[in-house]
């Protein structure tokens, strides 16, 4: 991914990261689980240089510690980049997106520099769902305000246009 330095994550990561062929980040735990970490421009959010984070796993176990160290290198090296944001949609399948917000607000406020950057979080009903959406932005931003308020219209409709549906 032009957005990352893969030499850089690998230098702060506790596992090795590599890329997969559609372009994404994998790495393996200790425990050998394999986790896949993608940055996808946001379509909703593309005039704002907004990328969505996705993080997946295929198999839950305990959880390890260094999945946040991880976590943590690709997104200082994605903020290094010309990205302005970082949405972050919790997956909803199996009806663990309230378990998954919590943890991304735990990692989030753990973070030793988290003050450089707003958290945004919505929760929007959607599909007969609650769905938890994040956006991360550097404070010191210019067009930060610019993202917030489109980051609240989208949602706003998106919530506005199902409950009309």
């Amino acid at each position: 991914m032009d957005l990352i330095s893969l030499s850089a994550v690998n230098a702060k990561s506790p596992y090795k990261i590599d890329f997969d062929q559609s372009g994404s980040f994998f790495f393996v735990t200790n425990k050998q689980r394999l986790y896949h970490v993608a940055f996808i421009e946001d379509q909703l959010f593309c005039e704002h240089g907004i990328y969505q984070y996705c993080l997946e796993t295929e198999m839950h176990t305990a959880a390890d510690g260094h999945v946040y160290e991880v976590v943590v290198a690709l997104m200082e090296e994605f903020f290094k980049s010309s990205a302005k944001g970082l949405l972050y949609v919790c997956d909803s399948t199996d009806g663990r997106q309230a378990v998954r917000s919590r943890l991304f607000n735990r990692w989030f406020n753990s973070y030793a520099e988290k003050d450089k950057y707003l958290l945004l979080q919505r929760e929007v009903q959607y599909e007969d769902m609650l769905h938890y959406v994040s956006l991360i932005v550097r404070k010191d931003h210019s067009e930060t305000q610019a993202i917030i308020t489109s980051f609240d219209y989208v949602l706003s409709h998106l919530e506005y246009a199902y409950k009309q549906g």
